[in-house]
């Protein structure tokens, strides 16, 4: 059968999360919420506006969809819905760490930091890639949402 590559630009520490979940030959199909998040915001390549700015940081993760699904929804991403599901992957990536992190603590005991710290080394995220002092300001103003919805 074949296929079509789509190459999303992600930051690195995204990809390494991606890679894991995914591995390197991920084929997008709509059983997955990965491949319904991505194969819904295919456009035709003329619907598109084509002004990418790669970022310093940024590199590509790589997916295949199939030929059919290519031409019935397209095979291009503009900028703007690039950009919309890269902070869709980071938000979940982060509340994932983030629950992880409260139910350690509620469960086990365990502080806060060493959840997170482990949750990134699990990815291999290292702390240029993603410093712990941004995500523990992110984690302080989500917390006690996150303890709300856990306690029901």
């Amino acid at each position: 059968m074949e296929r079509i590559s789509i190459c999303l630009q992600v930051p690195k520490y995204l990809k390494k999360v991606l890679l894991v979940k995914f591995g390197e030959k991920y084929q997008a199909k709509e059983n997955h919420w990965f491949g319904i998040l991505v194969i819904n915001i295919l456009q035709r390549k003329s619907d598109s506006k084509y002004h990418f700015r790669k970022e310093n940081n940024d590199e590509c993760f790589c997916f295949t969809i199939s030929y059919e699904k290519a031409r019935k929804k397209g095979f291009s991403i503009s900028e703007n819905k690039m950009k919309s599901i890269v902070r869709s992957i980071d938000r979940n990536f982060r509340e994932e760490m983030y629950y992880h992190a409260v139910l350690n603590h509620i469960n086990y005991s365990i502080d806060y930091k060493i959840s997170i710290e482990n949750f990134l080394d699990s990815y291999d995220i290292t702390e240029d890639e993603l410093p712990y002092e941004t995500l523990r300001k992110d984690f302080n103003r989500n917390k006690t949402q996150i303890i709300k919805k856990i306690s029901g």
